[in-house]
């Protein structure tokens, strides 16, 4: 009988990104910008520096958006990933709100901002960016070309229960593009691979579904990262319930993947 080397089979490259902000963050935004001086969040820390360490044992390249409050408060977080070549860093605005509601003004306030905090933080050209929950418009593209970001990541083809729903056709700037497309199934483009998505998902299920095409982006937050974390009184329930609700190990669910997909950053 034939025998087969699984290993040479070629995988299917998937990007693996992370977005650092503190576990009370949320769109819509519920505690306002005093929160960052009244709300300390040290397991959001914890929990970013397991996934990049993590990243490091299985040698799994990352691109991590970062928020600039958080990076104020996290120098050595930023740093330190700032000096590994497995790490790509971006911005994932300055306040963590909704960008699609923001004046010009206002935008370009916030991503300018967080570009600054973070080149000096790394002493590099942050070139890259994220919107809050895929929470930008077409027109602001063109703005965040125009503050010096050349590669962006906040447009998203797959449902989602908040933010994306951008058309690629309609894009008319040069910024290079990184969307996020999920699972395609009975012509819907439905998001596995983010966020709650991902944690609501067992893992004996994710291991069946990965045999299949689930998307061409992993995304994460420190919150996802914990088996269980606390409710947040200025939520509402079914933000909470977004929060809160998790089946399994996220870590596990990345070996399954990682057993699957190439993991690539950008």
């Amino acid at each position: 009988m034939m025998k087969f080397n699984t290993n040479s089979i070629e995988k299917p490259s998937i990007y693996l990104t992370f977005d650092a902000e503190p576990f009370w963050a949320n769109i819509p935004n519920r505690y306002g910008r005093s929160a960052w001086d009244n709300f300390d969040c040290p397991e959001s820390t914890y929990w970013a520096f397991r996934f990049v360490k993590y990243c490091e044992l299985n040698k799994l390249p990352a691109t991590i958006f970062i928020v600039g409050k958080w990076a104020e408060r996290n120098k050595d977080f930023v740093r330190y990933i700032a000096k590994n070549k497995l790490f790509t860093i971006g911005s994932h605005s300055h306040w963590h709100e909704d960008l699609s509601l923001k004046t010009d003004y206002e935008f370009t306030q916030d991503v300018m901002t967080s570009k600054r905090t973070l080149e000096d933080i790394t002493g590099s050209e942050v070139i890259r960016f994220r919107a809050p929950s895929f929470s930008i418009t077409i027109e602001q593209l063109i703005l965040l070309e125009d503050c010096g970001y050349r590669i962006d990541s906040s447009i998203s083809l797959s449902s989602r229960i908040y933010g994306g729903g951008q058309r690629l056709n309609e894009i008319t700037s040069n910024i290079i593009t990184y969307p996020l497309d999920g699972m395609h199934l009975l012509n819907k483009n439905i998001t596995v691979l983010g966020g709650g998505y991902l944690r609501i998902l067992p893992a004996n299920i994710l291991r069946i579904l990965s045999r299949r095409k689930l998307g061409n982006m992993i995304y994460l937050h420190p919150h996802d990262l914990p088996k269980t974390i606390m409710k947040f009184d200025k939520l509402t329930q079914f933000e909470n319930l977004r929060k809160v609700m998790r089946v399994g190990d996220m870590f596990s669910k990345l070996d399954i993947l990682s057993r699957h997909y190439k993991f690539e950053n950008f």
